[in-house]
């Protein structure tokens, strides 16, 4: 898990090639699979309305899988590279949530959250890619945003 807190121990021991300690112990904690996980495509008109969201959610202790913002245009070229269709048209940028839960009933109360809180923000809707199929859609074309954007040029 990422954790911002205490020393960089990594950093010190690899920049130093191992000449300033020795590691002895090592412990790893292996953390299950979630059960649930969904994708939200939140549209926005405007770019800084969809980063203001960002810290409510964290705020409410809502810590997303993943949070990116993704330009309308950017979507455009990967949807034209790809031939398959983003499922939101609206809007000029979107923000796409990815959450995880260990329950279908936790995952439907952190969904409305989510929603309630982008829709507090001036989101135009809220897209759940609640099923396999409409998330793999969703991921498939994020995935393939670089190589979309490396054969427009």
């Amino acid at each position: 898990m990422k954790s911002s807190t205490g020393y960089n121990l990594l950093n010190l021991m690899i920049g130093s090639e191992g000449t300033l300690g020795i590691i002895t112990k090592a412990t790893i904690q292996l953390m299950p699979s979630p059960r649930v996980s969904r994708s939200l495509i939140i549209p926005y008109d405007e770019l800084e309305q969809a980063i203001d969201a960002v810290p409510d959610l964290i705020g409410q202790n809502i810590l997303p899988m993943a949070v990116e913002f993704i330009p309308r245009e950017v979507i455009k070229i990967t949807e034209e590279f790809l031939h398959k269709q983003w499922p939101v048209t609206l809007g000029s940028t979107y923000l796409l949530i990815i959450l995880d839960a260990s329950s279908e009933e936790e995952m439907d109360k952190l969904s409305e959250e989510v929603a309630e809180i982008c829709l507090d923000h001036n989101a135009l809707d809220v897209f759940v890619a609640d099923s396999p199929s409409k998330q793999q859609q969703v991921l498939e074309i994020r995935s393939k945003i670089y190589e979309a954007i490396k054969s427009d040029c």
